[in-house]
């Protein structure tokens, strides 16, 4: 329900079905943590988005730490299937501490993101190229929040240049390459 309503916009009446989903999946992995961990990963990660979409953004950076906590127990268990949820979790856990403020603490999930979509976009650079530059750019710009310019500029770098290739694949990327451009563009200039 709150995916659908994340869809439709509704993004107060998401984050309600959202967290009740947190709480009912909870009780459930009280139960049988085995069985419903990665039911209540999933709605972690959508409470995360629901919270990111009302700019709570300290609340969804505790609700992808949770994600991220119960994915990287989950890709010990089963790499194959929870590897691409682990390193979104991993990823918007970055994010959002960030645009909490805190960009020294978001770097290293977003570094691990980095990796781990690293080794997706190995296997099928079409659907991960996309996430992967996410990660560098979102990278390059805690580095650049916490005016260190020059280790923004090789994940920056990475990020346009993933950017290029994707916008030559689809227009529609063309804003996020340009996005690097001027990131790129803010920490030449601050050097």
């Amino acid at each position: 329900l709150g995916n659908r309503l994340t869809l439709l916009k509704r993004h107060a009446e998401a984050l309600k079905a959202n967290h009740a989903a947190v709480e009912l999946r909870s009780r459930l992995v009280e139960a049988d943590a085995e069985k419903y961990s990665a039911g209540l990963a999933h709605s972690s990660y959508n409470l995360a988005k629901s919270q990111f979409e009302l700019k709570k953004y300290p609340e969804a950076a505790a609700s992808s730490r949770k994600s991220k906590e119960l994915y990287e127990l989950l890709v010990a268990k089963d790499p194959k299937r929870f590897r691409a949820n682990y390193a979104d979790s991993l990823y918007f856990l970055g994010k959002n501490l960030s645009l909490s403020g805190k960009h020294e603490e978001a770097i290293q999930p977003l570094k691990t993101s980095i990796e781990v979509r690293t080794a997706l976009a190995l296997i099928n650079p079409d659907t991960y190229n996309r996430f992967l530059a996410h990660s560098y750019h979102s990278l390059a710009t805690c580095y650049s929040k916490l005016k260190k310019y020059q280790e923004a500029l090789d994940p920056i770098d990475f990020a346009v240049e993933l950017r290029i290739k994707l916008a030559k694949q689809k227009a529609d990327y063309s804003l996020d390459l340009a996005d690097s451009y001027d990131e790129k563009g803010f920490c030449h200039e601050k050097l």
